[in-house]
């Protein structure tokens, strides 16, 4: 949700915060604020070459790692699809992806540290891997996790305005010590003191601050209801750093710390407009203050999406099925993402994967509708294809049926002697390979980069210390308490390890960065990330490889183009 403006307002009162340390706690964690913020702090990702996902598992498994070991019970809870009121914003943020994507290189890839297509995948992994607890909301998940601390009676960890607000103990997650903690024994944060907040300001209620909230704007309330209040209110003179947002919060908090009483200072607002449209806007004011202190007993926290059919429900909620499921049931479309570098005068990489999309809409719509596919062309998006569904019920096909389902969604022939010759994660390996050469006719380089890495990452990295670094594997190779055994590891790892770092002329200028190449790389990621998805509403009739066992993008560039 968020209160534009409130973060950067409270941040700049910085004695509202108190530095602690907690253990032995269950926290309610905004999963989509962690996410972002692990993957804005992953150094050399390298996002403008695809990404480089076995860095990012290790920046995961690290953090969760640390928390379970400070006694921290994490239970993340995610956003899912798009209510109306969010569309503008929605639509926003697609065209700003868009141009990242079409404008992106090595220089100025530390601009965008999300953009990389099948980092949430690699996310959720972990959180499975790790047997750590997921919730994913029908719509936005704000209020769920809200309240789910104050059911619980524990810590909110996000980066969100909102929980300024809200009646819960508030944890900042850029404000996290991972690396301190991991000593102490104890996670180290920072931990908004809304009392102390309440009592500098003069506000003689926590209810008059959820009123001060929702004067200022929210998803119950908008701007354009609120505009009247501050003709009668004068705001406090301009300050350095102040934008006009921030003047318009200080001025509410001024005028209500000389009220006593909520019911009051509601009247006396309302009096700034005319009878008519005063019963309207108390409700919203009051529905807005119940939400922030929990206070509507119908509502009922963590409840699985009735958009969906019941057996996918589950899928849903525990983050296997993705949340633009409820966009397609509700809205009738989906916009297929632009998450990844890509050459703005070529076709999305997304299309790359439509008919296995297609075959998920079969799977996930109840009856037969139109769905409005919308995908990047050029630096814009718009609708590529009104896709007639003709639904599936997966639940009247074996397990053959769904091989075959997906085998067809793949353009592979059911039986082949590669099935019967490989092992079941390398032929599920070889689907996605196929597909891919099929639709794109890839140098045979790119291929034999991809299988290249994927042996270096299985076999060779665990016997050397996990490290890529030309430095350390030349160290340790001239080190004569380096085990013999370790040697042909180390060796044949350092014959590779130029390939997994960029070019130092390439961290300032774009000039020799060959978008196009990236372009093609990142195709099989699509493929991979529907394949993925597919194979999950099929309960897995074949079996992939991991995220960070698959793709390597500066890899397979750097392999390529030397």
């Amino acid at each position: 949700m968020g209160i534009r403006g409130l973060s950067t307002y409270f941040s700049d009162h910085g004695s509202h915060f108190e530095n602690v340390e907690i253990s032995d706690t269950e926290v309610i964690v905004d999963g989509n604020n962690l996410y972002f913020l692990l993957t804005a702090s992953c150094k050399g990702l390298n996002n403008a070459f695809g990404g480089d996902y076995y860095k990012l598992y290790k920046c995961f498994v690290e953090y969760f790692t640390t928390m379970k070991n400070c006694g921290i019970s994490p239970y993340l809870v995610f956003d899912g699809g798009h209510e109306e009121i969010k569309m503008k914003t929605a639509r926003k943020r697609r065209l700003e992806s868009i141009r990242k994507a079409v404008t992106l290189g090595p220089s100025s890839q530390h601009k965008a540290p999300g953009l990389n297509s099948m980092g949430k995948l690699l996310f959720l992994d972990v959180l499975e891997e790790l047997n750590i607890k997921v919730f994913q909301t029908e719509f936005e998940a704000d209020r769920e996790i809200a309240w789910l601390a104050m059911q619980k009676n524990c810590p909110v960890m996000s980066n969100d305005s909102d929980f300024f607000i809200f009646s819960v103990d508030y944890i900042k997650l850029d404000s996290i010590d991972i690396e301190g903690s991991k000593s102490c024994g104890k996670l180290i944060c920072s931990q908004f003191n809304r009392q102390k907040f309440i009592q500098r300001h003069n506000l003689h209620s926590v209810e008059l601050l959820h009123l001060m909230a929702s004067l200022i704007g929210n998803d119950y309330i908008s701007m354009s209801d609120l505009e009247t209040i501050f003709t009668s209110i004068k705001l406090p003179p301009p300050r350095k750093n102040w934008t006009e947002r921030h003047r318009r919060i200080q001025s509410i908090i001024n005028w209500l710390s000389k009220e006593k009483d909520t019911n009051v200072a509601i009247d006396r607002i309302l009096g700034c407009y005319p009878m008519t449209a005063r019963p309207k806007l108390k409700q919203k004011i009051l529905d807005s203050m119940s939400m922030y202190a929990g206070h509507d007993p119908s509502h009922q926290v963590l409840v699985e999406p009735a958009c969906l059919q019941p057996h996918l429900r589950d899928l849903y909620t525990k983050c296997r099925l993705t949340a633009r499921s409820v966009d397609v049931v509700t809205r009738r479309e989906v916009y297929l993402g632009c998450t990844q570098v890509e050459e703005r005068n070529l076709e999305s990489v997304e299309i790359q994967g439509l008919t296995l999309f297609k075959t998920q809409l079969s799977i996930i719509c109840p009856e037969k509708m139109s769905i409005a596919i919308q995908c990047r062309i050029k630096r814009w998006y718009s609708v590529i294809e009104y896709y007639e569904v003709d639904p599936i019920n997966v639940l009247e096909l074996d397990k053959e049926k769904r091989l075959e389902l997906i085998h067809r969604s793949l353009h592979a022939p059911l039986e082949s002697k590669v099935r019967e010759k490989l092992e079941p994660e390398t032929y599920g390996l070889f689907l996605v390979m196929n597909l891919w050469c099929e639709n794109n006719h890839p140098s045979q380089y790119l291929v034999i980069a991809l299988l290249i890495f994927r042996f270096l990452i299985l076999y060779v990295e665990p016997h050397v210390a996990q490290t890529n670094s030309i430095k350390k594997l030349q160290a340790a190779l001239n080190s004569k308490a380096t085990p013999s055994r370790k040697i042909p590891y180390m060796q044949c790892m350092l014959a590779y390890a130029q390939f997994f770092h960029l070019d130092d002329s390439m961290r300032t200028s774009d000039k020799n960065y060959d978008r196009g190449l990236v372009h093609v790389c990142n195709t099989i990621q699509a493929i991979y990330k529907r394949t993925r998805q597919l194979n999950t509403l099929l309960a897995n009739p074949i079996t992939l490889p991991s995220v960070n066992h698959f793709f390597c993008g500066i890899f397979l560039y750097n392999f390529y183009t030397h």
